[in-house]
């Protein structure tokens, strides 16, 4: 779905700076405020159900498979491989359940290969370690790891915080 708009590579190559109109995101379906950075290896399913923010920086093969919406707040910024599943099933009937939105706040630091289930709201100034599975909402600037993540301490973010884009003030 990325072929559809026209990206202009990263400096190191790798990745692509969003630098098209709203209408040629329209095409894809992701609803995107500008600009917003995608790495190599992005992949999603049902992308008009995907909305971005500003100023956000998905990492090199992250995967959204969006069977309910999915938010990504201003700011928020993904490691490798991220994975995002706004969608689940009943265990005795197999039959898929309501209400499997994921809402990620602004400012986010998301790390390496974290998997993010349905359901979840995930807070402003968020710090997701490696490896995690969220499972359950976790509230703001809270500093979480593990499987199933779990609240390790809350962070007190500095008054300028730092973005690949820009400096910000949460």
């Amino acid at each position: 779905m990325l072929g559809i708009a026209k990206l202009t590579p990263r400096s190191h190559r790798s990745g692509f700076w969003s630098r098209v109109s709203y209408s040629a995101w329209k095409l894809t379906g992701i609803k995107v405020d500008h600009p917003v950075f995608i790495d190599k290896g992005f992949k999603c399913i049902n992308p008009t159900n995907i909305t971005l923010g500003n100023y956000v920086s998905l990492g090199h093969d992250n995967h959204i498979w969006a069977f309910d919406a999915v938010s990504i707040g201003d700011y928020t910024q993904t490691a490798k491989d991220l994975l995002i599943i706004s969608g689940s099933h009943e265990v005795n009937s197999l039959r898929p359940k309501n209400n499997q939105q994921v809402v990620i706040d602004a400012g986010c630091w998301i790390g390496a290969r974290v998997t993010i289930l349905g359901g979840v709201s995930i807070g402003k100034g968020v710090v997701i370690g490696a490896c995690s599975v969220v499972n359950k909402d976790i509230p703001d600037f809270a500093v979480v790891a593990g499987n199933p993540a779990k609240i390790l301490r809350y962070r007190e973010p500095d008054d300028e915080q730092w973005n690949p884009f820009i400096k910000y003030q949460i």
